[in-house]
């Protein structure tokens, strides 16, 4: 507002002398303004291609906080480190572009305002013959002070912009066996040796010993508190054993599904294929229709189109436990821990998983932990017994 007001006072200023310069001197910087004005056309989208970088980068950051335990599972640090990295490359690229773009529009009117000074010193000259001392200072102040009128106007409309943006982001059959290819290893193996675990040094459970081979079933019983889900997390290597050994056999990954765990803010089908790149968009679409997520996910275009919480509400917490299983189903993870999984399943999809089950791991190690009734397991580990 102080510079408009300069600008008023000046050009009257001028015109007292000359008022053809006054008038020169005036309009040239309304050109100026209508000018600066016009060339934000473009800054919106910039902006919000900056901005929308941002959420990117910071929803990445906080799924990857969210399903820290998936990801280490999975063996995927480098994948998520990589993901990352093009996401903070296209943040910089973006803000470079509003960058490059702000510094090509100052110099655009720096050149402008030089003119509009020039056209009037000439006018004043061409009337008067002379250029009064007068009319030299306010050229002078005017050339290094009304740059700042077009950087003001554009400050003042990125501002609004990112107000905006910001109000409008706070505002709401036949029996199938999908699994898998090579996933059997005649040489896979996990082993336990005089296995203790706990926090802080302090454990809670010791002497556990088990030898586990592909086709094995393990079921991990005991009452709340004990270490049920403690040992699980060990296997997965998301925590190391205080003392004794794990030893797994050629393992490239591992699928961990508990209770706790939560998605990516990624389309369905990501998360169903994580850590891969989606697939066999309809081979997934088959499972999520006989897993139970029939009433979300109608077509096979809805696993690429929709997030989880584009469903609102209507993705429960056994929605998210279906997506878990069927990443479990289709990642190829020789190993499979199941944590307490049931418990948000509808007794369709508890059924299904019932008589399935085995087709599905034949050839995979599975532990799972369950206070139902669910499946006749291999090996039973009463975690009583190995109570410090």
């Amino acid at each position: 507002m102080r510079l408009f007001v300069s600008l008023v006072v000046y050009a009257l200023s001028v015109s007292a002398i000359s008022s053809f310069a006054g008038l020169t001197f005036f309009f040239g910087y309304i050109i100026f303004i209508i000018f600066s004005t016009w060339s934000m056309r473009e800054n919106p989208a910039l902006i919000t291609k900056a901005l929308q970088a941002t959420g990117v980068v910071n929803d990445n950051l906080i799924d990857n906080f969210k399903n820290v335990d998936i990801v280490f599972a999975f063996q995927a640090l480098e994948k998520e480190e990589y993901r990352m990295n093009n996401y903070l490359d296209k943040e910089r690229q973006e803000y470079l572009d509003v960058q490059t773009r702000l510094d090509n529009l100052s110099l655009y009117q720096k050149t402008i305002n030089f003119v509009i000074l020039a056209i009037m010193l000439t006018v004043c000259y061409l009337q008067k013959g002379e250029i009064p001392i007068t009319i030299i200072v306010v050229s002078i102040y005017a050339l290094f002070t009304f740059d700042g009128l077009g950087k003001g106007l554009v400050e003042l409309w990125e501002d609004i912009h990112r107000l905006s943006e910001a109000i409008i982001a706070l505002s709401g059959g036949e029996r199938t066996l999908i699994v898998a290819n090579n996933v059997s290893n005649s040489s896979f193996f996990i082993l336990a040796k005089d296995l203790a675990i706990g926090y802080n040094d302090n454990p809670i459970l010791k002497g556990i010993n088990f030898i586990v081979k592909p086709g094995q079933v393990v079921e991990i019983r005991g009452p709340n508190g004990i270490g049920k889900t403690t040992l699980l997390r060990t296997i997965a290597g998301i925590i190391k054993p205080l003392n004794g050994k794990i030893q797994i056999g050629f393992l490239d990954r591992i699928a961990y599904v508990s209770q706790d765990s939560t998605l990516f803010n990624r389309t369905v089908i990501e998360n169903i294929c994580y850590p891969d790149e989606p697939h066999d968009i309809e081979g997934v679409f088959e499972l999520t229709q006989r897993i139970g997520l029939s009433s979300l996910i109608a077509q096979p275009e809805d696993l690429i189109k929709y997030k989880p919480g584009d469903f609102g509400e209507k993705f429960s917490g056994g929605e998210i436990q279906k997506v878990l299983l069927a990443r479990a189903i289709i990642s190829g993870a020789k190993l499979v821990i199941l944590d307490e999984i049931l418990n948000s399943l509808d007794k369709e999809s508890v059924a299904w998983l019932k008589y399935e089950f085995r087709n599905i791991f034949h050839d995979r190690i599975v532990f799972f932990v369950s206070h139902q009734d669910f499946i006749n397991a291999d090996i039973i580990l009463n975690l009583s017994e190995f109570k410090d």
